[in-house]
């Protein structure tokens, strides 16, 4: 059996992944983790090591899971949206939906820890990466990466400024997605110009800066047990996502067609996911004008149906199969 962790919404590689296990038939199920408050009973026994999970149409026995997927878990906003009349204050609501999702993540966390010698697609443990951390890592390796500084300074701003010419601002960890009256507002990579830099006070949140890499296409990469899955994207051709792909022209999107890495790169890539403890990502890199390759992260879970489509790679399909043939 393989029993598929994940979250309620916003999935789409997961479902379709599903799609195909039930196309083949596969013995498995999905736990999100609003299940363990709204759609079942569970036991666990600590000292035995056993614990099962009862659902209406299924109860799920621990010990005969074969092989686990790890997608995601609860949205952060579940508890304080859910519990908000609780609490008469913001900081009260703030701390008690922190407090309620730490308890969830201490049964996530077992529900690994309890089981890791099972095989898993993606570590649990290991999914929440430090982007300084995987740079670093990167250039261990032998791979190019952007020069990279972290600062609260003005001044130093002038100075990376001064010497690399063009540089990028992007968020120190996950990029944030906010919502209001239905429209989704995201934080993007962006160019810091002279104007933007002269605006800044002496002293501001710590930020993440880059020298702009001159790119002559982007590249998303899946990387499943040790293959690769490349794709280019070619978002220099637009103004609007240029800087960022993430900025979708949807009226005239990024032509992306498949693309192989040669060897040498997935060779150190591969070292870089063995170190990283990731049997599976998405890969983020540049193709510069120079004919470098330039690592910019590595997303653990990310949906992948982005590559899968346009380059015909049907990765749902080989996901599927693999979990299949880790659970046989």
């Amino acid at each position: 059996m393989i029993l598929i962790v994940s979250q309620h919404a916003g999935e789409h590689s997961t479902e379709e992944v599903i799609d195909w296990l039930d196309h083949k038939k596969a013995d498995y199920f999905r736990l999100n983790g609003n299940d363990l408050i709204e759609h079942c009973n569970f036991k666990i026994d600590v000292a035995n090591n056993e614990a099962t999970l009862s659902f209406p149409e299924r109860e799920i026995e621990l010990s005969k899971v074969k092989a686990f997927w790890y997608r995601r878990w609860l949205s952060g906003a579940y508890h304080y949206s859910k519990y908000e009349e609780l609490m008469d204050t913001p900081f009260n609501k703030m701390r008690f939906s922190q407090k309620l999702n730490s308890e969830l993540l201490k049964i996530k966390e077992y529900l690994r820890s309890s089981q890791k010698e099972k095989p898993w697609l993606s570590n649990m443990e290991k999914v929440k990466v430090n982007k300084l951390d995987v740079l670093q890592k990167a250039k261990k390796y032998g791979i190019s990466i952007p020069e990279t500084i972290i600062t609260n300074s003005k001044e130093e701003v002038i100075k990376f400024k001064n010497e690399h010419g063009s540089i990028i601002v992007k968020a120190i960890s996950e990029a944030m997605m906010l919502s209001k009256n239905g429209t989704s507002y995201s934080a993007y990579t962006a160019i810091l110009t002279s104007e933007i830099i002269e605006s800044l006070p002496d002293k501001f949140y710590a930020s993440l800066l880059q020298n702009t890499v001159d790119k002559e296409y982007e590249l998303r990469i899946f990387y499943l047990e040790g293959d690769f899955y490349g794709m280019a994207i070619f978002s220099q051709n637009d103004n609007q996502t240029s800087v960022d792909f993430r900025q979708y022209n949807h009226q005239k999107p990024n032509r992306r067609v498949p693309y192989k890495l040669p060897k040498s790169i997935e060779d150190k890539l591969t070292l870089l996911m063995k170190d990283l403890d990731l049997n599976t990502g998405s890969i983020d890199l540049i193709k510069s004008k120079s004919g470098d390759y330039v690592f910019l992260e590595i997303n653990p879970v990310g949906q992948f149906g982005m590559t899968s489509g346009p380059c015909n790679y049907y990765l749902e399909e080989k996901v599927a199969d693999f979990l299949i043939e880790k659970s046989a």
